[in-house]
């Protein structure tokens, strides 16, 4: 994340890191180590959740201004036509 990656290249190793966290955590035994892995995949998930919501709001946003530039163009066109 901190490397400059896109939010999808960043968001994918979460994804990949968070499953094989996982994994580890199912098969920790109780105790305080599981509980700060478990704590650590907690704040993971809610980094990766935040990554999910930016790139939803970017894709969101292209998508508008492409829907905004297509209509321009129909506008102009229609306007020109007589």
């Amino acid at each position: 994340e901190e490397s400059g990656q896109g939010d999808q290249e960043a968001l994918d190793a979460y994804q990949q890191c968070l499953g094989e966290l996982l994994l580890a955590l199912a098969g920790e035994p109780q105790g305080r180590r599981r509980e700060l892995l478990h704590s650590e995949i907690k704040s993971l998930m809610s980094r990766a959740e935040y990554l999910k919501k930016n790139i939803k709001m970017q894709e969101t946003q292209s998508d508008a201004s492409l829907d905004r530039e297509s209509l321009a163009d129909s506008v102009r066109s229609s306007c020109c036509v007589q």
